[in-house]
């Protein structure tokens, strides 16, 4: 597993089309993708309870510390990783290719590198300059998540970038209902 979460690692750093397809169609990659999707939802769970949650969740100003914004910000994160790629799944088929869910965790499991080191500098850095570096972060993510998508799918780049729009939307109305829920329990 070691070489792999490497080599899975490595394409997501290097925005890398044909590395990320790569990784991506094949299925011994998936517990590494897994793994690194698995670290990047316990490290934003972990940080809200000494935090309260907040940038990196739909949930940020409902002012929650401790255990509920633990809970909430867990809940968040499964659906901006788990979630978020079931629906990638149905949202790329309107471009007539039918990826696996499998191939499309793989294809996170790549690209979710820039997350995690902008949760780990989130932790040395404070105020507008991790703002800053948040969002160039989360940029970074989003384009080794469409290289990615280009890689395995073979779609062009647009399609590639409109799949992640329509997904993003999607998982932006499920974090909402996700929001009043939680809301209303805590």
């Amino acid at each position: 597993m070691g070489n792999k979460l490497v080599k899975m690692i490595m394409a997501g750093l290097k925005f890398s089309a044909n590395e990320i397809g790569e990784v991506a169609e094949q299925e011994d990659y998936t517990s590494s993708a897994i793994l690194l999707l698995s670290i990047s939802v316990l490290l934003d769970t972990i940080i809200a309870y000494f935090r309260g949650n907040g940038g990196n969740s739909g949930l940020a100003g409902m002012g929650l510390t401790g255990i509920n914004a633990s809970i909430g910000e867990f809940g968040s994160a499964l659906i901006g990783t788990f979630v978020s790629a079931w629906i990638m799944v149905y949202v790329i088929r309107i471009f007539k290719v039918s990826p696996s869910f499998n191939g499309i965790l793989r294809t996170y499991g790549s690209a979710i590198i820039w997350t995690i080191l902008g949760t780990l500098l989130g932790l040395f850095v404070a105020g507008v300059p991790a703002m800053i570096v948040g969002v160039v972060l989360w940029l970074a993510y989003n384009f080794a998540l469409l290289f990615g998508l280009m890689g395995y799918t073979k779609i062009a780049w647009w399609k590639s970038f409109l799949s992640i729009v329509l997904t993003f939307i999607g998982v932006f109305v499920v974090i909402m209902v996700y929001g009043m829920i939680i809301g209303a329990i805590f």
